[in-house]
């Protein structure tokens, strides 16, 4: 299965039609999306094991809590109860996702 390269907007949810390209994108060009430095975070999605690209400052700089990202952060960790969180993702993410497709 290819990966597809996602973007998730703080304060919105995945979306299938926020595809920005099939396979992956370049250093330059994932900092240029979040906005700043980048940092890998594995995450959990429809039952699949993700990569999310988040901006590293993102809480230092104020951006506002990405909501999805955070939630499929802290499900690959095993945690689903938002009183335990072990942390939030801030700003928009990139998302790699492995996509079945038709053929």
């Amino acid at each position: 299965m290819p990966k597809y390269s996602y973007k998730v907007l703080a304060g919105g949810d995945f979306n299938e039609k926020n595809v920005l390209r099939k396979g992956k994108l370049s250093l330059e060009e994932l900092q240029k999306e979040v906005g700043g430095y980048i940092e890998i975070v594995k995450g959990k999605f429809e039952g699949q094991v993700i990569n999310m690209f988040i901006h590293e400052e993102g809480k230092i700089y104020g951006k506002p809590v990405n909501i999805w990202a955070t939630i499929c952060f802290n499900e690959a960790l095993g945690i689903t109860d938002p009183d335990k969180w072990v942390d939030v993702i801030a700003g928009d993410v990139i998302v790699e996702k492995r996509v079945k497709e038709n053929r």
